[in-house]
């Protein structure tokens, strides 16, 4: 067995990530029974691609793979996001770790924990007084045992509404 190299992503390693984002989202909706939309599913790789590609070169998104045996077998990555002021964080950006992935193979050998450990140290470096997440049921004892917690914030689905109900107003 090789010895796990860890790097940073490169815009080449763009496919890969977005191919482990996409075998993530199917393997939640598998175990967990997110009921995800399958037409949403078929698009993920082709959007988060574009999405990613323009800002790896940038600090908007910073990504990291761990290769084994010739191939990535994990990665993490955090995006930067702009924000409001809050008490506790008055930057106007927030970091947010995502695309936490390992293939199933290589599990239970703690690349995960180790590229969370990067992520967090590169937010640390970047001044960032926390680091966000949405954790699947999987992952979240990982993360709690890194000290991750839960938070208050909420989320409400919206649906487009009808032109008619939009223009309506009241008497």
């Amino acid at each position: 067995m090789t010895e796990p190299v860890f790097r940073l992503a490169r815009t080449e390693d763009v496919v890969v990530l977005a191919s482990y984002r996409l075998r993530m989202f199917q393997e939640m909706d598998a175990n967990e029974g997110k009921n995800y939309d399958p037409h949403e599913l078929a698009e993920l790789e082709a959007v988060f691609s574009q999405h990613a590609l323009p800002r790896m070169d940038s600090e908007e998104l910073v990504a990291w793979v761990v290769e084994m045996e010739g191939q990535v077998a994990a990665c993490a990555a955090v995006s930067v996001l702009p924000t409001v002021p809050a008490p506790g964080r008055m930057e106007m950006r927030w970091a947010l770790l995502h695309n936490v992935y390992t293939l199933p193979e290589f599990r239970g050998r703690g690349l995960a924990r180790r590229l969370v450990e990067m992520a967090a140290d590169w937010c640390r470096q970047k001044g960032f007084g926390s680091l966000a997440l949405n954790a699947s049921a999987a992952g979240r004892p990982l993360y709690e045992s890194m000290g991750f917690k839960p938070t208050n914030q909420m989320a409400m689905k919206l649906s487009p509404r009808q032109k008619e109900e939009v223009q309506a107003s009241p008497g």
